[in-house]
């Protein structure tokens, strides 16, 4: 086998689709390949912003010599240029087998004539190296984050260029670090509202897993409606025209809604197909709060309200969610499936209707802009709930100038312009159909305006087959879930304990150093570092409350990185105790929490297992 066989069968087993593309490349017309009198290879390549040569075997010194502090350890780090490989090498090497890897390679011809100079199959497999090669600066660095972390936090990650490939590529690159640092900061928003609404999703999963295991998953729709028509409509202003259009579609075609026009639909007498709900605030309670709906399918997230499980008389399918939580009960319960979001429920719910196999897809109330007073639909809770006019969320002054479909000025944030920009890379991708019959809003390139009424007329004639949600028979999985949650609440209580120990330790400690530095004082240092080491050794724990754990690391780590410049060593002492303590005592609460909300609900479980008749 030769050395390209080798690397695409082990590329292939990471990344088909890239394997099969690079697999398919057979002349490479910017790319010179020659041949030394000692049998030495060089290949003399044109980039777009300049020249370069690469020697193989490559014998260049290690090139992360500068950087080994930043990546030993670190959670993430970015590669910007493939070059020879040898730099993707070192950096594996060098990291962590929890380092995440990120490669970012703009020229795939490049890409693929390396692969059959020098043998990296070892590499290429690796699932914590994700590859990048000839991608869009936003495919190659919010998306594959995204599909790595689920819900992105990390605030701070090395990024090493590679200065071969940098001269070759400069304008890429420039791109890519733009983007680099705005997912830096959406990073650090994250962490904030992780921190801020983790525990409660954590809570919310909690309550909702009875529900969660006893129906069926989102997967059980996928590709089961291909060329049923669906409408997808969301609560923008413009639905207030054309929703009672919507009542003439029963029986020719899908309705999709989101929980926030419910409202605005049932007031015209439009009872949805499906309702889409995600989110874990009260205020998305009230969008559905004493509805009776018996016959629409709830699509729901596992963090979303409790409330609006409980109450909810027809079926439920869930999705699954990147809380570290939820994945870890999915290596258990099985995969729920997952539907792409752009940071708005409307496009949750088009990526449900894209996966269900409708065709074509058309939307309504789907503005994305503020043409005047009013935010939302009529009837929406979200025009009660915030009569003023402009997004509770949003800053006025943040507000910038652009147009609708109709030419006329109107105002936008960055936020629905993120979502506007969502549509088009997915539309970009090909392979579906979508119509925008929001009949105002903002424009999508890619995607017709056309009016809701010639939409329907000339795609929902057909005869959709109803909704069927299969029975869901899960006690043997119930009751293995039930178990491996007493074992990770035996994990939070050690925790808890280690914590205890640990804050008690550092407090005598610093009383000791107010008076005089004590002789131990490293040794103590030392024991506290061995008591945090066990809590990280406790993996399970630290899996399913990573988001917590991280932000517990990611605190102390930038306390001790500020304890460097302190000359005096008393407060340095001081400095690095306060790191710990603060360290223990995220974690306690960490623990403590999930221990109560695990011990809540195994008693559900028994008391459901009781009804039943069931061991627990």
């Amino acid at each position: 086998m030769s050395i390209f066989e080798k690397n695409i069968q082990a590329l292939t087993e990471r990344d088909d689709e890239l394997a099969g593309i690079v697999a398919q490349i057979k002349k490479f017309p910017r790319i010179e390949r020659e041949t030394g009198e000692c049998g030495r290879v060089t290949l003399n390549i044109e980039g777009p912003d300049g020249r370069g040569v690469l020697h193989f075997p490559d014998i260049h010194p290690p090139q992360l010599e500068g950087n080994i502090e930043k990546i030993g350890w670190t959670r993430m780090v970015a590669i910007l240029g493939f070059g020879s490989g040898s730099l993707l090498g070192e950096a594996v090497a060098r990291t962590s087998e929890q380092t995440f890897i990120l490669l970012i390679e703009p020229d795939i011809d490049l890409f693929a004539a390396v692969l059959r100079e020098v043998e990296i199959s070892s590499i290429l497999k690796l699932e914590r190296v994700s590859l990048s090669v000839g991608e869009t600066s936003h495919a190659a660095t919010f998306a594959r984050a995204e599909n790595e972390f689920g819900v992105f936090t990390l605030s701070d990650f090395p990024v090493v260029e590679n200065p071969w490939s940098a001269k070759l590529y400069r304008s890429y690159f420039d791109d890519i670090k733009r983007e680099l640092e705005q997912l830096k900061k959406f990073g650090g928003q994250n962490i904030i509202a992780m921190e801020h609404l983790g525990p409660k999703w954590r809570d919310n999963i909690f309550e909702n897993l009875n529900a969660v295991i006893e129906s069926p998953p989102v997967t059980s729709l996928f590709e089961k409606y291909k060329g049923v028509a669906a409408i997808t409509v969301a609560a923008g202003p413009s639905l207030d025209k054309n929703a009672f259009r919507l009542a003439a579609i029963k029986g020719k075609g899908i309705v999709i809604a989101v929980d926030t026009a419910v409202r605005s639909l049932l007031a015209v007498g439009v009872i949805p197909d499906i309702i889409v709900a995600l989110d874990a605030k009260q205020e998305n309670y009230l969008h559905l709060a004493g509805l009776n709906l018996p016959n629409t399918l709830m699509v729901l997230n596992p963090v979303v309200y409790p409330e609006i499980v409980k109450e909810s008389v027809g079926p439920k399918v869930f999705v699954g969610y990147a809380h570290p939580l939820l994945r870890w009960m999915e290596t258990i319960i099985g995969d729920l499936g997952t539907i792409r979001t752009g940071g708005s429920v409307a496009t949750s719910a088009f990526d449900l209707a894209l996966k269900m196999g409708c065709s074509p897809i058309i939307m309504v109330g789907q503005d994305m802009i503020y043409g005047g007073t009013a935010t939302h639909a009529a009837g929406s809770v979200q025009n009660v709930l915030n009569p003023a006019g402009v997004d509770a969320e949003e800053e006025l002054s943040q507000l910038f100038d652009t147009y609708d479909i109709f030419g006329r000025k109107a105002r936008t944030s960055e936020k629905m312009e993120t979502w506007r920009r969502w549509f088009e890379i997915i539309v970009a991708q090909g392979g579906l159909s979508a119509l925008n019959a929001t009949e105002g809003g903002a424009s999508i390139n890619g995607v017709d305006n056309v009016l809701l009424a010639e939409a329907m007329a000339q795609f929902c004639s057909g005869d959709d087959s109803g909704f069927s949600t299969p029975a869901c028979e899960r006690e043997s999985v119930k009751r293995e879930l039930v178990e491996a949650l007493k074992d990770v609440r035996t994990e939070a209580r050690r925790v808890k304990n280690s914590c205890g120990k640990g804050v008690a330790i550092a407090r005598s400690a610093m009383a000791a150093l107010l008076k005089e530095p004590p002789c131990n004082i490293y040794e103590v240092l030392d024991q506290l570092g061995e008591l945090s080491n066990d809590i990280l050794e406790m993996k399970t724990f630290t899996e399913v409350n990573r988001w917590d754990v991280d932000s517990a690391i990611d605190s102390v780590e930038d306390s001790l990185s500020k304890v460097q410049r302190i000359n005096d060593e008393k407060e340095k002492l001081k400095a690095m105790l306060n790191a710990h303590l603060g360290l223990f005592d995220k974690l306690y609460k960490c623990a403590s929490g999930f221990e109560k909300s695990a011990s809540g609900a195994l008693r559900e479980f028994e008391k459901n297992a009781r009804k039943l008749g069931v061991g627990s």
